[in-house]
């Protein structure tokens, strides 16, 4: 069998991954942030989630999370407060920055109305949208 070189678009591909994972340090696996966060939530939901890499230098990273159903991302400090990652929509130059939220929050987030159902409907106080609890009226 004939070796094949492989197209340099591969090799660029291969070249990016790489650096986006010694960037984001994705095998620098942190669980305890998580477990952290989800104290007293079943253990079955905490397997729910996958690491996805540190955002930021050293102990003072973000710990990015994702929820293997919902896709929700769930981002935690050391300490496993949560963060949300905001920027400018508008402007393209627009550099992000993390704001802390409630855990309440976070757990909303994550649960993502538009993937699906609420995740974690035991640890959320009250319903989740308001103005929408509320049975429909007939007309």
């Amino acid at each position: 069998m004939k070796d094949v070189d492989e197209p340099a678009w591969v090799e660029n591909l291969k070249q990016s991954f790489e650096e986006m994972n010694q960037h984001f340090r994705v095998n620098e696996v942190d669980w305890v942030p998580l477990e952290l966060f989800l104290t007293g939530v079943d253990e079955d939901k905490r397997r729910e989630f996958c690491f996805l890499g540190h955002d930021g230098p050293g102990d003072e990273s973000i710990r990015m999370y994702k929820h293997c159903d919902t896709r929700g991302d769930l981002s935690l400090d050391a300490d496993g407060n949560a963060y949300n990652y905001v920027w400018d929509e508008e402007d393209s130059d627009s550099v992000g920055e993390y704001e802390p939220i409630s855990r309440d929050e976070a757990l909303r987030l994550v649960s993502a109305a538009d993937y699906g159902p609420l995740m974690f409907p035991d640890e959320l106080p009250g319903p989740r949208y308001p103005d929408t609890a509320a049975p429909l009226s007939e007309e």
